[in-house]
């Protein structure tokens, strides 16, 4: 159960690095929620 928890723990303080990664690099923007909008907006007007 311990081994559970604290692989929980490092998947957790993964994602709080990258996001801390994310809002603090402009660059990190663009790739992490610019492109992926524009490209459900783009294949979003062709389905």
């Amino acid at each position: 159960m311990s081994n559970s928890i604290l692989s929980w723990r490092r998947v957790r303080a993964l994602c709080v690095k990258e996001t801390r990664q994310i809002v603090r690099d402009p660059s990190s923007w663009l790739i992490a929620v610019v492109i992926p909008l524009l490209l459900l907006f783009i294949f979003g007007l062709w389905h």
